[in-house]
């Protein structure tokens, strides 16, 4: 029997949620594939709302680790197109994972805000080439972030039909934010330019 705490219980959350769906995740189902009884889980946590903070938590490094990876030895629009196909891939290959991340909150949560911060730092870091004020990169991430999660979510819940396919949907959003990227450090934006 695996050693019992946050590691191990995390794992064993993810191993539930990677292999069914619709998820059943509870924590008599957690006990089972430790082959513990549940009351021993709770000398490690309160209840399911650790856990589901774990595994948000959790699936968001990986996929800061898989950010980062995108992002070595590319700049500008490349590093764009690398960090977006990057995200994309992760949750083509973690679908279930990658959902679990929308069953916490993140606001009011010092872990997984920090968790998304690096998230944010990484999208942000991929945004160097471009010529960009501090909080204009800052804001250019976030609407990084918010695309690609926002596509990705919409292609896993099959609620993005595209005439084109979503590869070519993928590729007509990444490029229209490359643009927009372009515009902003361009001041051609008018709104958003210095007064």
């Amino acid at each position: 029997m695996a050693k019992l705490d946050q590691t191990s219980i995390t794992s064993a959350a993810l191993t539930i949620i990677e292999r069914s769906e619709p998820v059943e995740l509870t924590l008599s189902a957690i006990a089972r594939e430790l082959d513990v009884t549940q009351p021993a889980l709770y000398y490690h946590l309160d209840g399911l709302d650790d856990v589901l903070r774990w595994v948000g938590i959790a699936v968001r490094s990986q996929l800061l680790d898989a950010l980062t990876e995108a992002i070595i030895g590319v700049s500008h629009s490349h590093a764009v197109r690398s960090v977006g196909g990057a995200w994309r891939t992760f949750g083509q290959q973690h679908p279930m994972w990658y959902k679990c991340t929308d069953w916490h909150p993140v606001e009011g949560c010092a872990e997984l805000e920090d968790a998304v911060a690096k998230v944010l730092a990484v999208l942000a870091g991929a945004l160097r080439g471009f010529d960009l004020t501090d909080a204009e990169r800052a804001n250019a991430a976030l609407a990084l972030r918010s695309t690609l999660h926002g596509f990705v979510s919409f292609e896993l819940g099959a609620g993005n039909p595209s005439p084109g396919g979503a590869d070519d949907s993928f590729t007509h959003v990444i490029e229209l934010l490359i643009t927009g990227i372009d515009a902003l450090a361009a001041g051609t934006i008018a709104h958003l330019s210095p007064a």
